[in-house]
């Protein structure tokens, strides 16, 4: 059986996901390209609330949903460089896997909305690698539902036939 290697995030970004676990939501959002959300306002609160204090933070927290999108990613920026994160690799990708397991094993997530997430995040990320595992699983087990309904369709008589 294949494992998938997983890096370890730089220990600053690993004590601010310990911290406030949706950062690794909301940095996969910002590398998606989204705009503002009420997550990012909730992270920014969460952020606040841990310490992590910064102007450009308090500014986040309290800014409206419909924030000019150069706007969020100039005051993203800032905040990225307040607190000393580099996100030039692919490690968020990888972090946010393990964030949505953490949300299915809590409970939060079903195993089937965190499956579903993962699959679409590969089609969302054209196909980065950190997600393929569940791309590919999804895709076979749309085949298997396939075969398994053509199989009993064509082939398996029933009770009922006789």
């Amino acid at each position: 059986m294949a494992t998938i290697e997983i890096p370890q995030p730089n220990d600053r970004l690993k004590s601010i996901i310990q911290a406030v676990p949706t950062t690794c939501l909301v940095l996969f959002q910002y590398k998606q390209q989204k705009g503002m959300t009420e997550d990012w306002k909730t992270w920014a609160w969460e952020m606040l609330d841990k310490g992590f204090h910064s102007d450009a933070l308090t500014q986040l927290a309290g800014e409206d949903l419909n924030l000019n999108p150069f706007e969020f990613s100039s005051l993203v920026d800032s905040i990225l460089k307040d607190l000393e994160l580099d996100l030039t690799d692919d490690n968020v990708y990888y972090q946010y896997v393990l964030y949505i397991a953490h949300q299915v094993l809590k409970g939060d997530l079903s195993s089937e909305e965190g499956f579903k997430t993962l699959c679409q995040a590969a089609i969302d990320t054209n196909y980065h690698p950190a997600f393929m595992d569940f791309y590919y699983l999804e895709d076979n087990a749309d085949l298997m539902r396939h075969h398994h309904l053509t199989v009993i369709d064509t082939s398996c008589p029933t009770l009922w036939d006789k």
